[in-house]
């Protein structure tokens, strides 16, 4: 069997449909899903591509575990060039979308041009077809997916976006299937500047494997491990909410990044208690998973404004984000209330984690008087849930304060000025999640700092713990495929660890997992390079190492890397906020916090470390450490196979 990955191209503008396939070679370089389609990015994207242009493609990939009984892998990746900050980046999303198009016959799809009005695509096996969505133009993303579910079946898969991508805002989010999101950084107003109102998939034909009985064999060992785990009993009951007790142990920063609220506090209003009690109801999965971890949420009783109607219920990917976002800084109040707001944001493609935040420096603004009576809603700007409910109805329709809102943090920096800069703490426009200064400065913080997107999630799986020793860490880093020649290098001894050593392993092993498919929550636990790539070599039939792919995922990351310098990227613009560098954020006793790294020593890190940090970085990727980046000829071609 040749692995040779369907291509379909759609230009919007011509109304035209092109097929072909991929070569084997370019599975073989760059796996499939995320690392395939940052190829077709260097194919499809030309440099300097607004990214609201009818030029900017949308890079939609399934993955080689896809649509097989692969569990946990039905993520589906998406490259295009985003609107917040014009970041060239891929954004993952999950459900049903990425099997239901492979089993269509279609692996990567590329939508070019824009419509002259507003419409859809379908892709089933009887090929795709551009269709008229004048009846779908204006519905929110709940209220569009029931429609097309109703016309497609419930099998069907749908990727959206509501009012705020129609509006071409940059915090709007696409959802699929009601309750994944997909492209932070403003995937809805991309879709929306090409009037595309949605995506959708209906499969048919299963996938075909090239060794069924070697993937037979390696799923029933897997089954047999995950059978044994004694912890995924509480990840299914609790979901996201099982690691609680490990987030903001601190406490959670709020008010503008300069306090953190209390833990104890947090806990009793949004804790796994409340959670279960309050706002529970049931839980959905992606294709294929056995761990669900989508959250099926109680809504209060009554129609929300800006959502229009009211199921009962809401779906969220998780609610410790949601708690923090609306309980926390917008000051909502009860776990009930979270899940209104939530909602009313989900249903018309608001970011939420991008709008809390936003939301936060505003308070803070109107507080110093720098947004002034003058503006429609200035008053709505302190913490509470009727007055973040009225304005999440105007950013959604761009009234008055909320139009600035929909344009985020770069927004509020460009009618407010140096004012606004001095407060803001974000990357290049895009929000912090995580504060090193309340955590320290572990990978997924780094990776806010050096990731093309600003995000935190490719360094989510840093093995290492505070205190660990180097062999425990050689041994815990096999989980992803840590070489052991780089621990010397990333813990020369206990107290001294190197977070910018560790990053870069750790995002190969993201890109290898997006790019096969595998979900980076709870599931990811159960896979390693080794088991990874038994799984690819059944699957496709091709010879896979556990080094080559690694490779392969470090070949994608320098890859992605030159299409953002192709934009202006480099090491000037990795910048830690200024704000965490030269001030403390306040615990709630009162006492500082300083930026600090993640050893068991907890120390301080200045200007000059930091600056260190990223030459860790770079050099640990075998980037220009000047410039920070790979070869401005060619990146290294880390992806032969051994």
């Amino acid at each position: 069997m040749s692995w040779r990955p369907q291509l379909a191209l759609v230009d919007l503008g011509s109304g035209s449909v092109t097929h072909e396939r991929l070569d084997e070679d370019q599975h073989r370089t760059s796996i499939g899903g995320f690392g395939l389609n940052v190829s077709l990015a260097e194919r499809f994207l030309p440099p300097g591509t607004d990214a609201l242009s009818p030029e900017n493609p949308i890079i939609v990939g399934s993955t080689p575990f896809a649509g097989t009984p692969v569990p946990g892998a039905a993520r589906l990746s998406v490259v295009t060039r985003l609107p917040l900050n014009g970041a060239v980046a891929g954004c993952n999303g999950s459900m049903a979308f990425s099997s239901q198009m492979r089993w269509s016959g279609v692996d990567h799809l590329v939508i070019i041009g824009k419509a002259d009005r507003p419409n859809y695509v379908l892709i089933s096996e009887e090929g795709i077809e551009i269709l008229e969505a004048e009846d779908l133009w204006g519905l929110d993303t709940y209220e569009a997916t029931e429609v097309l579910w109703q016309r497609y079946g419930r099998a069907s898969s749908v990727i959206t976006m509501g009012m705020l991508g129609e509006r071409l805002a940059p915090i709007s989010l696409a959802f699929v299937d009601k309750a994944a999101t997909a492209g932070k950084g403003g995937l809805g107003a991309v879709m929306g500047s090409k009037n595309l109102k949605a995506v959708v998939a209906v499969g048919g034909a299963p996938v075909e494997v090239a060794e069924p009985k070697a993937l037979r064999r390696a799923l029933v060992e897997l089954s047999r491990e995950m059978q044994a785990d004694g912890a995924k009993d509480r990840m299914i009951d609790l979901a996201t909410m099982a690691g609680w007790e490990k987030r903001g142990k601190l406490g959670f920063p709020y008010q503008n990044w300069s306090r953190l609220f209390d833990k104890e506090r947090a806990t009793a209003l949004y804790g796994p208690v409340a959670y279960s009690r309050e706002v529970k109801l049931a839980r959905a999965a992606c294709l294929g998973c056995t761990l669900p971890d989508k959250e099926i949420l109680k809504l209060p009783g009554g129609p929300s404004k800006v959502s229009g109607g009211c199921e009962g219920f809401t779906y969220a990917s998780s609610f410790s984000g949601r708690a923090v976002n609306y309980g926390i800084r917008a000051g909502v109040g009860s776990a009930a209330h979270v899940i209104a707001a939530h909602d009313a944001a989900n249903r018309q493609s608001i970011c939420d984690h991008h709008w809390s935040a936003g939301l936060d420096l505003a308070f803070d603004l109107r507080a110093r008087g720098v947004i002034g009576e003058d503006w429609r809603g200035a008053s709505l700007l302190a913490p509470g849930f009727e007055s973040s409910m009225k304005l999440l109805e105007m950013t959604a329709s761009g009234e008055g304060i909320g139009q600035v809102l929909a344009r985020g943090i770069p927004g509020l920096l460009e009618e407010f000025g140096e004012e606004a800069e001095k407060r803001a703490i974000h990357i290049q426009g895009m929000d912090t999640v995580f504060d090193p200064r309340a955590e320290g400065l572990g990978t997924k913080e780094l990776a806010q700092v050096v990731s093309p997107r600003r995000h935190w999630i490719s360094g989510y799986t840093d093995p290492y713990r505070s205190g660990m020793a180097p062999l425990e860490l050689r041994l815990a880093g096999q989980a992803i495929g840590l070489p052991p020649d780089s621990v010397e290098r990333i813990l020369p001894r206990p107290s001294e660890y190197h977070v910018g050593r560790m990053l870069p392993h750790v995002e190969n092993w993201y890109m290898v997992l997006s790019s096969v498919g595998v979900c980076t929550r709870a599931v990811s636990r159960y896979y390693s390079p080794a088991r990874v790539a038994t799984l690819l070599t059944a699957i496709t039939g091709i010879h896979w190492t556990p080094e080559g792919l690694l490779q392969a995922g470090a070949r994608a990351w320098d890859r992605l890397r030159l299409l953002n310098a192709r934009e202006g990227l480099g090491r000037r613009q990795d910048r830690f906020p200024a704000r965490w560098v030269r001030e403390p954020i306040l615990g709630s006793s009162g006492e500082e916090h300083y930026i600090h790294d993640v050893g068991p020593e907890r120390r301080r890190l200045d200007a000059d470390a930091l600056s260190s940090v990223l030459d860790d970085y770079y050099r640990e990727r075998g980037w220009d450490v000047t410039a920070g980046l790979p070869s401005p000829a060619a990146p290294p071609d880390r992806s032969e196979r051994r």
